[in-house]
Formats: C-alpha cells, structure tokens, sequence
C-alpha cells in the first residue's frame, strides 16, 4: 500500500507529464534534503535533451500550466527547477492519519523473492566479513517483505567443498593430541573444526602425500559411495553449522530453508541441469586442444569476453567431475524454478522466534510449493572477490537462452572489512587460521563488554540482569548497524573506538536517542491529537519522518540498507537539534500536543527504520 506522499508524488508525476506531453516514468522527483524551505522539486534539465528544448523554459511552462493540485500551496519556478510546497494543514492531517493506521499483515505473502545469505563453508565459524554477508541479506529480506514482496532466504553449504572434507579426514588421522582442545571458543563445533581445519591445511601445504589423501576423502564422499564416511561427514557437516546459527541468531538471521550442495547431486538436480545445458549449442565438448575431454560453456562468443586469453568456462572436466560454476548454475536452475524440484522437504531447526528451518530429506520429506515456485527475481550476497565467477555465471543463463532470469539474476557483491589494528590489506583466510580473535562471536563478545561497562556506570540501580541485557542489546546492535551503514560496495574500516560512540553515528546513538524520546512520552503519556498546532521547525521534521516509505523503497530498489542507517542518522540528528531548542512537557497546551505528536511520530518511524536493519529499540538505556 502507498503511503500518502508516494500518492502524492504520483499526481505531481502525471501533471508534470501532461503538460510536457511525456511518459509519466520519464519524469523523475526530488525529495527535499535537509534544511530545504520546498518539499518536492523538479529538474527540467532531465527532460530537455529529451524535448530538445531550454531548460529554463521547461521550468517556467511547468510552473505557468500545471494545474493546481489540492494539497500543493506553491509552485515556485527558480531557472531550472520547478518547486512544490506542501499545504501545512493537508500535511498535517495525513501525518496524523498515517500514524494512527492500522499497518496490514505481511506474513503470509507468496514469496517470490529469493534471497541466499551468508552461506558459510561448514568447517569454521563467522569471521567477521561473514557477518556483513547475513546481516546485509537479513536486512535486504526485511526491506523486500517491507515493500509487500514474499522474500524466501536460503542458506547454501557447500557440504562437499575441500574445507569440510579437511575436517572428517582430520578427526580420522590426526593424533589426538595434536587436535584443538575443545576449551574457550573452541567449545562450540565450529570454532572447534575452524581450527582443525587449519591444522590439517598446514599438513596439506607441507605434506604431498596428505593433500592427496585429503582429496580423496572429497572425492569418495562426492561419489556418493561410502556410507560410513557419508554418515561420519554429514554429522560433522551438522555440528558446524548448528554451532554457526547459535552466532547468527544472536544478531537476528532467520532462514527458510537450507539447500547442500550434495542435495542437487542426490537429488539428480544437478544431472538435469547439466543435460538441458548439453543440448545447448553454447555449450560443446571439447575434441581437442587444453580443454580436451571437457564440457565447456563458449563464452568467447559473447562481444566482452572476446579479448580475453581464456574466455570460456569449463563445466565438467576431462574426469568427469563438475566445477564450482557448474554446480551454481544448477542452484540457479534451482533457485528460480526453472526445473521441475525433485526435493522433498522436512522441518530441520527450530528457530529462537519458533519458526523452522527446513532442510532436503529425500527419503521423508515432502514437496513444498512454496520452495519450487517460480522466483521474480534471485539476490545472491557473496563477496566482491566473486564478481568475476558471479558474472559469468550470469551470462552463461543468457548465453543459453534464459535472458529473463539473466535480467533478474543479482549479485550483492560487498566489500571486505577490515580491523584498523590490521591494516587495509589484511583478509581473513580459513585456511590460515588468522580469523581467530576475530570470530564474529568474538566480536560480538568484545562489543557487549564495552557496552556493559557504561551500562553499568550510567545504570547503576539496576539490576545485573537488565545490566546485562542492555549491554547485550547495545553491543551486537553496534556490531551490525556497522556492517550495514556503509554502502556494500565500500570497504569497512572496523574502529573499536568508533563503533559504540553515544553521540557518533553509531546504533548505540541512535537508540539512547529513542530511549530519550520515550522517556519525554513517559513523562506525558496522553495528549489531545484533535487540539495541535505545528510551528515551522515540527514541520520540517515531520515531512522528514513522512518520506519513510518513500525512502525503503528507494533502499529495495539500490538493495541498499545504508540508505535507511543513514535515514536513521538524519531523523535522529534532526530530533535531537529541535528538542535541545524548544522546549516539549514546558509549552503551551496546543503546542505541547504538537510536539508530543511529532515526539511519538518520530519514535514509531526510527524504531521501523531500526527493525529493518535488524535492530531492536528499548524504551530506557
């Protein structure tokens, strides 16, 4: 549903296209900034190469012919831009209305959304890049359901990858004491395996013979053969990533289903995919040359690839073993139902929220529709370094015809962070086993202890348990509007001196500014909404908190979380300047309604904004 202003900007739109006798979508709106005395505006100069006309005298048409629409009040022209002014009563109403409505149920929309995230090898816990990963695909999940699109969220695992194939044959072969001590982090699985896995890498790294062996033990379980290692695998698979969704519940991931790589092999997904691929002209078998034997996708018909030494991927190679692309086209075949799903389906893990996770079972499971549905569109959140392998990805489904799927195929390709004692370069590799102290969990762990000591100091009446939980409310709350204020396709520079300031632009700001908002609404919780009155600067604020809509959806169509964190920081930034000048409980009765309105107004619209990021409001800190 359309909240007022989009209607109203629809009815600007189709006046503006009227009397420039053009397509209502090539007319484009500004939303006023800060400080800005006009709420909309409009640019000529994005129409005139269009007209082949002066901008100028664009402008001043628009401003001469526009007919008058109800709620505008002015229409001023100044050179190139036509501005429109709000009528204050008009505006005024509608906050009120838009407040007091009722907000209709989203839960049981149809999801045609799909949205993969973090998908995190079994084998090692979070680090902390992995958190950007969940938290940006959580937030774009909310954003999605927030605009009325059903959003299913999937997390992938690759069971069949060398990391965890490094682990089984490490619990095998490694003499007992040289295996992690399941002490500290280590206590959870997959911090456990995390730092097996490095052991057994270094083995690899020195030791030919090992590395075969490992390769082996990953091969046999992909063949599919050896039950006892299957069975020994798949538990070890298991431990590890109910180990991870301890971490991930922590900072609020919720999905729907778990999909293993091995689950496309058992379930003969991926041999379907691959024969629709065959028959494909696109797609050939190589006679001879370096790709002899292999089943290669031709890129190097495509006019980007065509200078490139090695355009063309390799699908299944000469020994008949498929290749990381492949297996992804088949999830993507997957994923937007292209095939027909040869999956059945279970509940798997109970969530915190008590919702389940469900997982493929072959043999007890059922068919879910709502899995195998066709998808609008697919968002996979994996990290820039798979730009590359993403896009060709992409454009093999083009190259062999799916051009629809290709258009709704996008990649969340963000930045890695980086710790500033660390340095820029720094990036975490499981392999080495330097991502340890820098576990999400740990992360997470050191943020709620800085946060408890000033909890302590500020709140020191209260009891150790609210202590504790507000602590644990601020520190992961500053971990995750970290992750996500920065545009994902910006590096994060992680700053312990940053990340928790009460008066920087900081989760831990923005929600003591909502807990200082509730305590003015405590102070005076009714006030009489048919007798207010707004001055200049409650309007200016209130036609801020109005563009809430406005601004998610601009979030959902940038896949841009940031753009509401920094929302969040302007609405706040802008309460906070009009409540250190005018005084709220102290003013005249009309005036004290208005601003306890705008209070509780401003209240409701940063704790929606906050949830969308994932993150949850207390009415005291």
């Amino acid at each position: 549903m359309q909240s007022f202003l989009e209607e109203a900007i629809d009815e600007i739109k189709k006046e503006i296209s009227t009397v420039l006798k053009t397509k209502i979508d090539e007319i484009h709106l500004i939303i006023s900034e800060k400080d800005a005395d006009w709420d909309i505006a409009f640019c000529s100069a994005s129409v005139a190469g269009l007209l082949k006309e002066n901008p100028v005298q664009i402008a001043q048409k628009i401003a001469k012919d526009i007919n008058k629409l109800i709620f505008i009040e002015k229409i001023e022209q100044k050179n190139i831009y036509v501005n429109f002014f709000f009528h204050k009563m008009w505006l005024t109403r509608k906050i009120v209305e838009q407040q007091l409505i009722f907000k209709e149920d989203k839960t049981y929309l149809k999801k045609t959304i799909l949205i993969e995230y973090p998908s995190v090898n079994p084998g090692k816990p979070l680090h902390i890049g992995h958190c950007r990963n969940a938290v940006l695909g959580a937030s774009l999940s909310k954003i999605f359901e927030y605009s009325t699109s059903g959003v299913l969220k999937i997390n992938y695992i690759d069971d069949l990858g060398l990391q965890a194939a490094c682990v089984t044959w490490g619990t095998i072969n490694v003499n007992k004491n040289e295996l992690p001590k399941k002490e500290g982090y280590a206590v959870k699985a997959d911090q456990w395996q995390g730092r097996l896995y490095a052991i057994v890498a270094k083995k690899m790294k020195e030791n030919e013979e090992v590395d075969k062996a490992v390769r082996e033990i990953m091969k046999k379980i992909e063949e599919r053969t050896d039950q006892a290692l299957i069975k020994k695998h798949n538990n070890l698979v298991k431990e590890c990533l109910l180990a991870q969704y301890q971490t991930l519940w922590r900072i609020g991931i919720l999905h729907d289903l778990i999909i293993n790589e091995s689950d496309l092999l058992d379930s003969k997904t991926y041999k379907e995919t691959f024969e629709i691929l065959k028959n494909n002209k696109n797609v050939v078998y190589e006679k001879e040359g370096k790709n002899k034997g292999c089943w290669v996708a031709k890129l190097g018909n495509l006019k980007e690839y065509k200078k490139m030494t090695n355009p063309d991927k390799i699908l299944v190679r000469s020994d008949g073993t498929s290749t990381y692309i492949a297996k992804d086209i088949s999830l993507h075949f997957h994923k937007f139902g292209i095939l027909k799903d040869m999956m059945n389906y279970k509940k798997c893990i109970k969530q915190l929220n008590g919702e389940y996770i469900y997982c493929v079972d072959l043999v007890d499971g059922k068919q879910n529709n709502e899995f195998s549905s066709k998808k609008e569109k697919v968002i996979n959140v994996i990290g820039s370094e798979q730009i590359y392998t993403q896009k060709a990805m992409y454009d093999i489904l083009n190259l062999c015809g799916y051009k629809q799927e290709y258009d709704n195929s996008i990649h969340i390709a963000y930045e890695h962070v980086w710790f500033k004692e660390k340095g820029e370069d720094f990036k975490f590799s499981g392999r080495s086993g330097n991502w340890i102290g820098y576990s999400t969990d740990e992360v997470l762990d050191k943020a709620v202890a800085i946060a408890l000591e000033g909890v302590k100091e500020r709140q020191k009446d209260k009891t150790e348990k609210w202590q504790n939980s507000i602590a644990e409310l601020l520190g992961t709350s500053a971990v995750k509007f970290t992750m996500i204020k920065t545009s994902w396709t910006k590096k994060i520079a992680f700053d312990w001196g940053k990340i928790m300031d009460m008066k920087g632009d900081t989760a831990c700001y923005l929600q003591y500014t909502y807990a200082r908002a509730k305590g003015i609404l405590r102070k005076s919780p009714s006030y009489n909404c048919d007798n207010i009155k707004f001055g200049k600067a409650e309007y200016a604020i209130l036609t801020k908190l109005a563009m809430f809509n406005i601004i998610v959806n601009k979030a959902r169509c940038a896949y841009s979380p940031a753009i509401i964190a920094n929302y969040s920081l302007e609405i706040a930034g802008m309460f906070n300047s009009f409540y250190a000048t005018y005084p709220v409980l102290n003013a005249e009765e009309e005036i004290k309604n208005g601003r306890l309105f705008l209070t509780k107004a401003f209240c409701n619209t940063l704790k929606d904004a906050l949830s969308l990021l994932l993150i949850d409001c207390a009415e005291e800190i």
